[in-house]
Parts: C-alpha cells; sequence; structure tokens
C-alpha cells in the first residue's frame, strides 16, 4: 500500500487505546519504501532505519546518509517529514531541523528538489 494510504490509516485507528501492531508495521513498511525513493533519487546509499518505539507511539522512520536527515513520523496528530542537512551519517545535530507536510513529501519531484537544496 502507499504511504498516504497506511498514514491514514494508522492516524485513524492507532491510538493509546489501539496499538494494532499490524498497523504500525504497515505505515513504516510504506515509509521505509517512499524513503527509498528518495535515497535513489539522491543518489546516496541506502540507510534507513525503523528506531524501537514504545507500543503506545506509532514511532518513526529515518533516513540518515552523508549529508542528509530526513525522519517519517506522528508530529502533533499529523504524519509529518523532519529533515536537516549534516555532515555525514554519523552527524546526529546537523544543521536546523525543517519540515514538510506528507502531502509535498508524497510529490517526489518537489521532495527531491527541496533534499538536494539543503545538502552540503
Amino acid at each position: 500500500m502507499s504511504l498516504k494510504h497506511e498514514a491514514k490509516r494508522a492516524l485513524s485507528v492507532y491510538n493509546a487505546e489501539n496499538q494494532d501492531p499490524e498497523v504500525k508495521r504497515a505505515f513504516h513498511a510504506a515509509a521505509r519504501s517512499e524513503l527509498n525513493r528518495i535515497a535513489l533519487s539522491l543518489n546516496i546509499p541506502v540507510q534507513i532505519s525503523t528506531p524501537k518505539s514504545k507500543p503506545k507511539l506509532l514511532g518513526e522512520s529515518v533516513l540518515h546518509a552523508d549529508h542528509i536527515y530526513i525522519e517519517i513520523g506522528h508530529v502533533g496528530g499529523e504524519i509529518a517529514i523532519t529533515y536537516r542537512a549534516c555532515k555525514d551519517a554519523s552527524d546526529f545535530i546537523g544543521g536546523p531541523n525543517q519540515y514538510m507536510s506528507l502531502k509535498a513529501f508524497l510529490d517526489h519531484d518537489y521532495a527531491v528538489k527541496t533534499f538536494k537544496a539543503i545538502m552540503c
């Protein structure tokens, strides 16, 4: 399924009372798939992780490579993308966080252009 579909599904059913592991798994599979497409378009090595989160949290999927950090996660009741420039894959501080809506991120050409513009 698409990230748009899985994000909508996750937001509608995943909450403190309902932690369906299948919804969480499907969301992260779709997020990793989109991050992989971005990495390929940016011509960077694919280094995608989904850190283990607490059961009550949806968590995030992260692409962290030389020059770029991109995170898809649950922020303030929405699925949001946080991104920033970084020196290399060991740089966890990097530049200032910037944000992108899920709608903007799913416009693949726009997202790739935006990420290229901040890469060192």
